[in-house]
């Protein structure tokens, strides 16, 4: 996986709740880190720490699909969270567009909060065959905006953290051969 970055991608009809996103600017303040304390499966998991106003994702090294023709690629991770405001399990072709996904398979239950350990699963589809792709476990903090004081949104100050493990990428429309 990479080092963290900037996770930019808001998806449809929730660019709007962000507009007042007041951390945009600044490098993310959280860290990302392999946790040994509370893995689902094996001996280790990832966790992201997401203060308020953080957008951080990390990136897989290029996983090899040699698609002969398009076909949907089903990623599945398990997670838990502690005051996570949102996470998105997206992905990338071999040349670093956005893979089109259909949200709404990981989004219900909404994937924030308090959880504990839950799967979750994410379709891709692509209109040309792939040769590869980079998955991007992304995660948000909550809104930021802090100028005033948090006055009426107390709970907006929290840091969010999400431990994710058992990422698998298979292709659930492929044949043995």
């Amino acid at each position: 996986w990479s080092k963290p970055q900037r996770f930019r991608y808001f998806p449809p009809g929730i660019y709007y709740i962000f507009n007042t996103w007041h951390n945009s600017n600044s490098d993310n303040r959280g860290t990302v880190a392999v946790d040994h304390l509370a893995p689902y499966s094996g001996k280790s998991c990832l966790q992201m720490n997401v203060p308020t106003g953080d957008e951080t994702c990390v990136i897989s090294e290029p996983i090899a699909l040699n698609q002969k023709e398009p076909r949907l690629v089903e990623v599945s991770a398990w997670i838990k969270t502690h005051q996570l405001c949102m996470l998105q399990l997206d992905a990338e072709d071999e040349n670093g567009q956005r893979l089109n996904g259909f949200n709404y398979i990981h989004k219900n239950p909404l994937s924030f909060g308090n959880s504990d350990w839950r799967q979750i699963r994410q379709v891709f589809s692509s209109s040309t065959p792939l040769k590869s792709i980079r998955l991007k476990l992304c995660a948000r903090g909550m809104n930021g905006y802090t100028l005033g004081g948090t006055g009426h949104q107390p709970q907006q100050n929290a840091l969010g953290i999400v431990w994710w493990d058992d990422v698998k990428v298979f292709e659930p429309e492929s044949s043995a051969e």
